[in-house]
C-alpha cells in the first residue's frame, strides 16, 4: 500500500513541468499534535496521545496541493498511518484569507495488537500562519475514520486530530 501511495504522488508531481516545479516546488512540513479517539466504547483501547511525523507536497494548481504523509502515534499502541492527502486553499473572504480544506485516505498499521491493517480516511480544516514567510506555520483539526478491511467496510474507530506543522519549501 505504501508503494502505490509513494508512486502516486511521484506520478502527480511529475506532471509539473520544470518551469512550475519552480513555481510550485516541494515542500516538507514535519508536524505534531494530539489524537483523541472519539469512540466511547467500554473497554477499548484508546489511541488518545501525541501524534508526530511530516508530510511531503507539491502544489498542483494555485490552490491545490497533493501530500504524502506518515504520521505515528506517540502511546504505548504505536500505531502508523501513511496517507495521501488533498489540499484545497479557500478563496480570500471565505472565513478570511490563508484557510484550507483537506481531505485523505491511507494505510494504517497497529503495530501492537491482533488488528493489524486497516485503512483510514479523513478530512479536516486547517489555517497557514505568515503564508508569504520563508517557513509559514500551518495548524489542521481532522476527523480521522479507521476502516475495516473486510468487505463491508465497516467502520472501526474515529478520532479527530490536531496537528501544528512548519513548512519547509525547495
Amino acid at each position: 500500500m505504501k508503494a502505490i501511495l509513494l508512486g502516486t504522488i511521484l506520478a502527480a508531481t511529475a506532471t509539473v513541468t520544470p518551469a512550475q516545479a519552480q513555481d510550485h516546488g516541494i515542500t516538507l512540513t514535519p508536524k505534531v499534535g494530539y489524537a483523541a479517539s472519539t469512540d466511547g466504547e467500554s473497554g477499548r483501547n484508546k489511541r488518545d496521545n501525541v501524534a508526530y511525523g511530516a508530510g511531503l507536497s507539491t502544489k498542483i494548481t494555485e490552490n491545490t496541493a497533493l501530500e504524502l504523509e506518515y504520521l505515528r502515534s506517540g502511546d504505548a499502541r504505536k500505531y502508523d498511518t501513511t496517507s495521501l492527502n488533498a489540499y484545497y486553499n479557500l478563496p480570500y473572504g471565505v472565513l478570511g484569507s490563508n484557510n484550507y480544506v483537506m481531505a485523505g485516505a491511507g494505510h494504517v498499521h497497529d503495530n501492537s495488537s491482533s488488528v493489524g491493517t486497516q485503512i483510514a480516511g479523513q478530512f479536516g480544516v486547517g489555517h497557514r500562519f505568515a503564508a508569504t514567510s520563508p517557513m509559514p506555520i500551518k495548524t489542521e483539526i481532522r476527523s480521522v475514520h479507521y476502516l475495516d478491511n473486510d468487505s463491508n467496510m465497516n467502520q472501526r474507530s474515529h478520532e479527530m486530530q490536531a496537528l501544528i506543522g512548519a513548512e519547509f519549501k525547495f
